[in-house]
């Protein structure tokens, strides 16, 4: 299978979302996960939501391409978002698949709201996956290094874009949904309930339970 759309894959709620809804409409899905290595130690948790994700497409029926690789910040403190590294490295893949001419970003309608406070981060990460991908190119005019297009192409698609966490987390199949992993920082096996995600998704079941109720 030669595919078509990449989708970088966290094993968390909107990309998990992204790729469900994308295999479900019959696309043909190149999915990347980075093993993020970070202080915060979430990234057991996150491999091991891939492994069961991966076997749950498997028993529907689903196939992708999958890709796997690793980033760790080693003794250093974090000082970027890991959306970026996430970004970067999302590039880099795309250099070996030329066929793959759309990228997903995954954010919710809620995710939206909370960077409009940070206008850059989003642009920012379609700049890092572009530039890797060979969509820019680097040049000289005027003695001056300037960044011109090439002839790849990436067209961004939002499957969640105007949809609420809440509304997200309704429309995915309760079992997928129950091996998203979505906490910053777990508390060896269990979500830290603190975390600015976890207090995302409890805000969202609330909501949905008041929309069921």
């Amino acid at each position: 299978m030669k595919p078509t759309v990449l989708v970088s894959w966290s094993g968390g709620i909107d990309s998990t979302s992204c790729l469900w809804q994308l295999l479900r409409d019959g696309e043909k899905v190149l999915a990347h996960h980075v093993v993020l290595k970070t202080p915060e130690k979430r990234w057991r948790m996150e491999s091991k939501a891939i492994a069961a994700q991966r076997e749950w497409f498997r028993k529907q029926g689903y196939g992708f391409v999958y890709h796997e690789t690793g980033y760790d910040y080693g003794t250093v403190r974090r000082f970027t978002r890991d959306i970026n590294i996430t970004a970067f490295i999302a590039g880099h893949i795309l250099i070996g698949y030329p066929g793959v001419m759309q990228a997903v970003v995954s954010s919710s309608a809620d995710d939206e709201r909370r960077l409009g406070r940070n206008p850059g981060t989003q642009s920012r990460r379609r700049m890092l996956t572009e530039l890797m991908a060979g969509c820019w190119t680097a040049k000289e005019r005027d003695g001056q290094t300037v960044l011109v297009p090439t002839k790849r192409r990436l067209e961004w698609l939002t499957p969640n874009i105007a949809k609420p966490k809440a509304q997200v987390m309704a429309e995915m199949p309760p079992d997928l949904l129950a091996l998203c992993w979505y906490c910053r920082r777990p508390q060896g096996t269990r979500p830290c309930g603190k975390c600015r995600t976890c207090r995302e998704v409890e805000s969202a079941r609330r909501r949905m339970s008041r929309a069921a109720g």
